[in-house]
């Protein structure tokens, strides 16, 4: 088997040919950016402002504009002639993951305000998009302003919380391939550009990004399989899993976790019910203190908190976050920390929240690490260390609203 595997790799030209498409430095996945919805939003912000020093101009928030007009004549003429250079975009401002305002033109008008929710694994939150659009209606009115609500997703899905006033569903496919032509039509050959195709190939080789397919490396691909398939089943069968070694330690060493967790948190924290690929920890320290946050419901932790850390083993790394469950018997209080932690908020769904979620662990990075559990737990403390004291003080804020109202 060594011969063959020898074989594979050092004689194999059809091999090279798939390992020298599939090992490509990039910088964005040396960030671990693959699947982190917060550094999508961050760089294709930054892509979109005009006025930031990355060479390339309008052509991305142009290319928005061109994707967000689809068949609608009328939309691209006036898209089209939209001065842009005086463009103000940000970040997370209403809570929403991109806006963008364009003043009127010379010739006055009104102005244009685009608002852009990026998802790429998350789901919506209950009434999310609604409660978007009612924020924008608010600070933007009719009299000055063309609201323009936009919902960005790998495969162009449509929203499902937008309410009677439509977000146009845009695929990541469609905008970047209109900032590549954009790219391509100016001629640009500088170092953006070039960072931008790293991005672009990213996508595509994660299938984020729908790509064309590739004669040449379809038929290198089924070559391979078809004078190696015994090597290639042997390797997949003894493929190293770092994650599920040290998966399997970590649960039989929760309380060394929770004391880790405990020392960041300067209060009791205590393993909670665990899954297959989960494990909780909650605030028990806060129990007396924050009586409503063990009053969730008894269906998702026998504890009944409402809140906890959770981490969870994924298809390539270990995620942290903390989470809010689904409504117990005190669904105010619940709402109440929910508002609170807005800010920090990184994916919500009808039932589930989940906040500050990070990976602190990848296949890659554990796989030659000596001792994994030790490592594991220095990441869970350092993540505990950044964002514990601002979950306890965000539980004690809503409890505080509680007793307040009563």
């Amino acid at each position: 088997m060594l011969q063959d595997i020898s074989d594979l790799i050092v004689d194999c030209d059809d091999f090279a040919t798939v390992a020298n498409r599939a090992q490509q430095f990039c910088p964005f996945e040396a960030i671990g950016m693959v699947r982190q919805e917060i550094r999508h939003s961050s760089f294709l912000c930054y892509l979109m402002d005009p006025s930031r020093p990355h060479g390339l101009g309008e052509i991305g928030l142009r290319a928005l504009l061109m994707a967000l007009a689809k068949d609608q004549p009328a939309e691209k003429l006036d898209f089209h002639f939209r001065e842009l250079a005086q463009a103000r975009v940000w970040r997370e401002r209403f809570h929403i993951d991109i806006l963008i305002e364009i003043p009127p033109s010379g010739g006055g008008g009104k102005g244009l305000v685009v608002a852009v929710e990026l998802k790429v694994d998350a789901a919506e939150r209950q009434d999310q998009l609604s409660d978007y659009t009612t924020r924008l209606a608010r600070h933007y009115s009719d009299r000055s302003w063309k609201r323009v609500h936009c919902f960005l997703t790998p495969d162009g899905r449509a929203g499902g919380t937008h309410g009677e006033i439509e977000w146009i569903n845009i695929s990541m496919g469609d905008l970047l391939a209109r900032i590549d032509a954009g790219i391509e039509r100016a001629g640009e050959t500088g170092e953006a550009s070039q960072l931008f195709k790293s991005y672009l190939n990213m996508m595509k080789r994660h299938n984020i990004v729908k790509e064309d397919s590739d004669p040449e490396l379809t038929r290198a691909v089924q070559e391979v399989w078809r004078k190696h398939k015994e090597t290639l089943d042997f390797l997949m069968e003894h493929r190293p899993d770092p994650l599920a070694e040290v998966w399997s330690e970590l649960g039989a060493r929760q309380e060394m976790v929770a004391e880790a967790l405990r020392k960041c948190a300067d209060i009791a924290v205590v393993p909670d019910d665990a899954g297959h690929r989960i494990y909780r920890f909650s605030f028990e320290g806060l129990r007396e203190d924050c009586p409503n946050l063990f009053r969730g419901s008894s269906r998702w932790l026998s504890s009944g908190a409402q809140c906890v850390f959770e981490v969870t083993l994924q298809q390539e790394a270990v995620v942290a976050s903390l989470v809010v469950g689904p409504a117990g018997e005190q669904p105010e209080f619940r709402e109440a920390l929910m508002a609170v932690l807005d800010e920090g908020q990184a994916a919500t769904g009808r039932t589930y929240a989940h906040y500050w979620t990070k990976t602190i662990a990848t296949w890659d990075e554990m796989l030659f690490v000596e001792d994994k559990l030790e490592a594991l737990i220095s990441a869970l403390s350092t993540y505990a260390g950044e964002r514990a004291k601002e979950a306890i003080t965000a539980i004690r804020s809503a409890q505080e609203q509680m007793v307040n109202a009563d």
